[in-house]
C-alpha cells in the first residue's frame, strides 16, 4: 500500500549552527585540545612546543587557518586510530561541558519546532560528530564532510522552511 506525501509535509526545515564561536567561545576547542595533549603525555616536549608555536602563529595571523590545521595534524601523524578516537572522545566530552547555555537552548527550540539542526565546522569531523551525538539523541555524522547533522526531524505543519529563524517561536 502506497501512501501519498503532500509537498508541505515533505519539507524539512534546516538550521545550520557553527561550532567554534557559536556553541562555545572561539578559542575553547583549541584550549581544550592543547590542555588534553599536555596532560596526556601523548606528545613529547618538542612536539608539544611545535604545536603551541603553530597555534600562536595562527592566532597572530602569521599562519593561515588551513596551513595551521595541516601543520598541527602533522604533529599527530602516526597516532593509532584507537588513540585518536580516545582523544576525540575526551576532547568532545570536555567541550560539551562548555557549550554556551544559550546555544543549547536555541538547539532545543529549533528541534522542538521540527528543524533538522546541523553542526557546521571546519574542525575535525572525528570531534564534531561526537559533539553532535552529545547534543542530540539522533545524531549522525556523514563520513565525507565536516558538516555533522545533530538531529533529523520533520518540521511541524505550517512552519516555513525558508530563511533564518527569528526571535521567538
Amino acid at each position: 500500500m502506497e501512501q501519498a506525501i503532500s509537498e508541505e509535509s515533505a519539507r524539512v526545515a534546516i538550521a545550520a549552527i557553527d561550532v567554534d564561536g557559536t556553541l562555545f567561545s572561539e578559542r575553547a576547542a583549541q584550549h581544550v585540545f592543547l590542555g588534553i595533549l599536555r596532560s596526556s603525555g601523548l606528545l613529547g616536549r618538542a612536539a608539544f612546543a611545535r604545536l603551541v608555536a603553530i597555534y600562536v602563529g595562527h592566532r597572530l595571523g602569521l599562519i593561515d587557518p588551513v596551513s595551521a590545521r595541516v601543520r598541527g595534524l602533522a604533529v599527530l601523524d602516526g597516532l593509532s586510530l584507537a588513540r585518536a578516537e580516545a582523544l576525540a572522545d575526551q576532547v568532545a566530552a570536555d567541550l560539551l561541558e562548555v557549550v554556551r547555555p544559550e546555544a543549547r537552548a536555541e538547539i532545543a527550540t529549533l528541534r522542538a519546532g521540527g528543524s533538522c539542526v546541523l553542526l557546521v565546522s571546519a574542525s575535525l569531523s572525528l570531534i564534531v560528530g561526537r559533539l553532535a551525538a552529545g547534543l542530540g539523541p539522533t545524531a549522525t555524522s556523514p563520513p565525507s564532510c565536516s558538516c555533522t547533522a545533530s538531529a533529523v526531524a520533520a518540521p511541524s505543519p505550517g512552519r516555513s522552511s525558508r530563511g533564518p529563524r527569528s526571535g521567538s517561536s
